[in-house]
């Protein structure tokens, strides 16, 4: 109970001085627990099953969902500007291999429990998981969703407008040596 209270400290103290920001569950709460690698041990289903718990908690596993979202929209994009006329087909057709795609995450989710299990003793993640349960660890991950989802909004604005202006720049530098595009 000291670990979470210790922890709960920290992360208030970020917060109120503003330094929480994307991936912090990823460095404050596994910092404080010092990891301490698994691996030369067998993982018992216990402990697999109580790191399964913490990528979910910790909203590990939505990261490849995010992923394979930001993959889709790029897709819809790419394949309905080069053929507007049949946008909706390609939008309904890309939208199904993504709810196929998102559906068999399974080993994924799998292999990310092994590798926190592999990385936490069984004591740390318990640690973690009653954080992430409790009050405080609860509204952390809401602030911290919301936070990270704006995050991750920027960066996909950031990007699009890095894109037009690098292929713009290129087109410069392409019709500075005498080549149209």
């Amino acid at each position: 109970m000291t670990r979470i209270l210790k922890v709960s400290r920290i992360l208030s103290t970020l917060a109120k001085s503003g330094l929480i920001a994307l991936g912090l569950v990823a460095l404050i709460v596994p910092a404080t627990l010092t990891p301490t690698p698994a691996v030369a041990q067998e993982l018992s289903e216990e402990h697999v099953r109580l790191a399964a718990r913490y990528a979910e908690l910790s909203g590990a596993n939505r990261l490849y969902i995010n992923a394979l979202n930001a993959q889709r929209r790029d897709i819809i994009r790419a394949l309905a500007s080069t053929n507007p006329d049949i946008a909706s087909t390609v939008t309904e057709v890309t939208d199904a291999a993504y709810v196929e795609m998102a559906e068999a995450t399974g080993p994924l989710f799998e292999e990310i429990a092994r590798v926190y299990a592999s990385t936490y003793p069984m004591e740390d993640l318990q640690v973690i998981v009653e954080f992430f349960q409790s009050d405080v660890g609860q509204r952390f991950l809401e602030t911290r969703r919301e936070a990270d989802q704006a995050a991750f909004e920027a960066t996909i604005a950031w990007g699009d407008d890095v894109s037009v202006n690098f292929l713009a720049r290129v087109r410069e530098l392409l019709a500075e040596q005498g080549i149209e595009l």
